[in-house]
C-alpha cells in the first residue's frame, strides 16, 4: 500500500485560504510574485521562509513539510489535553496579576511617603 503525503505546497493552499495575500505577504516579507509561484509549485521555499510560513500561521514546520498532520507548534499542548475549565483559570491568573501589580503599586506610595 502506498502512503502519499502531503507536500508543503498542499498545506500552503490548505492554509492560505483563511488569509488575504497582502496579510501574507506582509509579514512573510515576500513578493505577491513570490508568493504565487510557492502556491503553483513554481518555486519552493527556502528553510528561513519555511520558518515565517510556519510562525504566521501558528503551524509547525515539520506539518508544513507534510512530516506530521497535527499542525500544533512543538510546545503548544494539543487541545483534547487542555482542562476544560483552562480559560477560566487562565482569567483568575491574569486578574491575581493585576491584583499583585495594584499591591506592588499601592507600596510603591506608601514607601514614597516616607
Amino acid at each position: 500500500m502506498l502512503i502519499v503525503m502531503p507536500d508543503i505546497f498542499e498545506r500552503l493552499m490548505e492554509l492560505v485560504r483563511n488569509k488575504t495575500q497582502k496579510e501574507i505577504t506582509e509579514a512573510i516579507g515576500i513578493s505577491a510574485g513570490t508568493l504565487s509561484r510557492y502556491l503553483s509549485r513554481q518555486r519552493t521555499p527556502t528553510i528561513e521562509i519555511i520558518v515565517k510560513f510556519a510562525k504566521f500561521f501558528n503551524v509547525s514546520s515539520d506539518y508544513l513539510l507534510g512530516l506530521t498532520d497535527n499542525p500544533e507548534p512543538k510546545g503548544n499542548i494539543p487541545k483534547e489535553f487542555i482542562p476544560s475549565d483552562y480559560a477560566r483559570l487562565k482569567a483568575i491568573e491574569s486578574e491575581l496579576e493585576k491584583i499583585d501589580l495594584a499591591r506592588i503599586i499601592e507600596i510603591e506610595r506608601l514607601m514614597r511617603k516616607l
